[in-house]
């Protein structure tokens, strides 16, 4: 995975989208009262690569829409309202793009679009502190089909949303804190995993709530008990996925300590039902990158 913002800069491409737009479209979205909630909405809005004009006007005037509804608590105030801001003039260069009436690659544009990025960033970065969050994309598609590469991730820390089966985490690499995954817990401290068949079982039952796999794992995990403060994770593209069954391999940690997740390498949790992929896209099992 890694850390991405709500860039302005990405939006340059959808211009050349929106010159084939008709006009008017049907708005989408929504507030909700919980501004990290709306800003978790906002994130997910992005254009799929194969949008029509129609459905990329449509998605871009939903985040418009859904700025005007977010009200930020009193600590955020100011990032908030610079951000929407930038978002607004961003919306503006790339209106004026898809018109044709500026050049994208003009350097008074590039550097104005490298400006509200950088508005951009101090919004993230405030709304990262107030309120532990981690902001980052999907990079690769092992967890298809619910986080497609690419795809925008606000998670919680985990003081505020308790790791669960079927949670999805966001971790530092045990053998390498500087690389990130994202992965769907499948077992929990004491607990004794295995796979075989292409069934998960947890002390020796297996799992038939597994709901989430894009297809039966092609591997074997013998039986494995999970340490204390510890995760079993797999990536939900099974059979195209770096993850606790792959850790490890030539290290010189014992089996269970080097194909698990410690808590303290956590860095935010998604409730089992989160999503960022857009429903019309078709899953596509290739190795995570």
């Amino acid at each position: 995975m890694r850390n991405r913002r709500l860039s302005i800069g990405c939006l340059v491409a959808l211009a050349l989208v929106l010159c084939a737009c008709s006009g008017g479209s049907d708005k989408i979205g929504g507030g909700q009262p919980d501004y990290l909630d709306q800003y978790i909405e906002l994130s997910q809005l992005r254009v799929p690569e194969n949008a029509t004009g129609r459905e990329a006007r449509g998605i871009l005037d939903a985040r418009v829409e859904l700025l005007d509804e977010m009200t930020p608590p009193d600590g955020l105030v100011e990032a908030h309202d610079a951000g929407a801001t930038a978002w607004d003039r961003g919306y503006e260069l790339v209106e004026a793009m898809a018109r044709g009436d500026i050049d994208p690659g003009d350097p008074d544009v590039v550097g104005e679009i490298d400006e509200l990025d950088a508005v951009i960033r101090r919004w993230d970065d405030a709304i990262k502190d107030y309120y532990g969050v981690w902001i980052g994309s999907v990079n690769g598609a092992a967890m298809e089909p619910a986080f497609c590469a690419d795809a925008s991730i606000v998670a919680r820390a985990p003081a505020d949303l308790a790791i669960e089966r079927w949670s999805t985490i966001v971790f530092e690499y045990p053998e390498d804190r500087d690389r990130t995954f994202i992965k769907r817990v499948v077992g929990l401290p004491g607990e004794t995993v295995a796979v075989r068949d292409g069934q998960i079982t947890i002390d020796g039952v297996g799992r038939d709530d597994d709901v989430y796999a894009l297809s039966p794992a092609n591997y074997v995990v013998e039986p494995l008990t999970i340490p204390a403060g510890s995760y079993y994770v797999l990536g939900d593209n099974r059979r195209n996925s770096f993850d606790s069954h792959a850790f490890g391999a030539g290290t010189t940690l014992s089996r269970e300590i080097a194909s698990t997740v410690p808590l303290g390498h956590v860095l935010g949790v998604l409730p089992p039902e989160a999503t960022s992929c857009p429903n019309d896209r078709e899953a596509t099992p290739r190795a995570d990158q």
